[in-house]
Parts: structure tokens; C-alpha cells; sequence
């Protein structure tokens, strides 16, 4: 059964950190998770890994506890209201992934005759979160952050709205930034106005990637 929404939402804030205030309740939360494929990968300016072709969600739709199935472009993401929940939805949600043809290449994006292909090794990640609350015209994000004022421009930015309704609050954790997960977050809070949605992101091991660049950019 699902919670009602607490009618108490913290006002969203000027600038981060002015001041530290918690984050919603267990008790007043939904959670959300995100389908990506299996394997990610980016030229240097862009994505360009695997995308969605065909997106079959309606048995996720009728998982008991679902509160929305959201697909924005290439964002695959179910809210619910308890973890598991979310997760049985998600591998109800059957995608047919479009991979790129071998060579293709962006026509606004064009590779120079110098760029070369590098092998990046990641860094293995800590388990870390996020939680978003959207409250119809601003958001407030709890996440694991040291560059808050960075973070609150790309929600802005992806939002399509100002960056002065978006606050961003760190939550003292400091091993790790939870980057992702509060930018998922973000997106899948905007479909459930005034219910805070916490994003959970297990720790995760060192993963490679690969990455286009040309040698008149200092990039890596």
C-alpha cells in the first residue's frame, strides 16, 4: 500500500548548503531504478553507446506498487514505492537496444583524422544514493557531493529550468560522489511532484571504457 504524501516539503533553497536540513523519511519516500545497457561508451563528446529501438513497459506499469514508468529519449526508469518493488518492475521492462554501426559517426560531431581510440580503467565505486523532491516549479537534491554548485547547474540544465530552483545538499559522505544517482533522481522525481524519490546504487567494480579523442584536446 502506498504511503501518502507528507504535505510538509522543505522550500528549495538559493544557494547549497546554506543550510543542512534532512532529507524526507523512510516512511514518505518512493524508489526509483534505471535500465541501461549492459555496456556504456563515449567519444569525448558524446554518448555513444547502445540505445533503445523498442521499449516494452506496460506489464512494468501493472506491478503492484508502481507509481511511474518514465521514458525521456534514451531514460529508462520505474518508481515505486518500496526497492523491490522497483526492481521487479525493471525486469518486466523488455528493450530492444539499437547499437551503433561500426564506424558511424554523428554528422554534427565529425572525428578528426587524429583522433585515437584509449582504453579507460574506472575506479571501483562505494555503494552511495541520492534523494530528490520536485515540487512542481523547483527541486531539492540530498546526494553524496563536494562540487554541489557544478551539480545544481547540470540538473538546471537537464531540466530545462533555473539553477536557482535547484539546491543541491551534501550529505557529509565524501568517499565517493553519487553523481548518477542524483541525476536520476532528478529525472524520475520530476514524474512524481511532491514525493521525494531515493535513487540506491550498489558498489560497483572497476569497469573499463572507451573513449574517441583527438590530439588537439586536452582531455585526458
Amino acid at each position: 500500500m502506498t504511503v501518502p504524501a507528507n504535505s510538509s516539503i522543505h522550500p528549495p533553497l538559493s544557494e547549497a548548503g546554506q543550510k543542512n536540513f534532512a532529507p524526507p523519511s523512510a516512511g514518505h519516500l518512493l524508489y526509483g531504478v534505471v535500465l541501461r545497457p549492459a555496456d556504456l561508451s563515449w567519444n569525448g563528446q558524446q554518448y555513444t553507446g547502445p540505445t533503445p529501438a523498442e521499449i516494452h513497459a506496460d506489464s512494468a506499469r501493472n506491478v503492484p506498487g508502481v507509481v511511474a514508468v518514465v521514458v525521456r529519449q534514451n531514460f529508462i526508469g520505474v518508481v515505486a514505492s518500496q526497492p523491490a518493488q522497483a526492481l521487479h518492475a525493471k525486469s518486466q521492462i523488455h528493450v530492444q537496444w539499437r547499437r551503433p554501426v561500426a564506424n558511424e559517426t554523428p554528422r554534427d560531431t565529425p572525428v578528426p583524422h587524429n583522433a585515437r581510440s584509449y582504453q579507460v580503467q574506472g575506479e571501483p565505486k562505494p555503494a552511495n544514493w541520492a534523494i530528490a523532491q520536485f515540487t512542481g516549479t523547483s527541486i531539492t537534491v540530498w546526494c553524496q557531493t563536494t562540487q554541489p554548485n557544478l551539480l545544481k547547474e547540470e540538473i538546471g540544465t537537464l531540466l530545462a529550468i533555473d539553477p536557482q530552483q535547484v539546491c543541491v545538499v551534501p550529505n557529509g559522505l565524501t568517499e565517493s560522489e553519487s553523481y548518477d544517482a542524483a541525476v536520476d533522481a532528478a529525472l524520475l522525481c520530476t514524474h512524481t511532484p511532491q514525493r521525494a524519490v531515493k535513487v540506491m546504487q550498489p558498489a560497483q567494480q572497476a569497469e573499463q571504457f572507451r573513449v574517441t579523442v583527438s590530439h588537439d584536446q586536452d582531455i585526458l
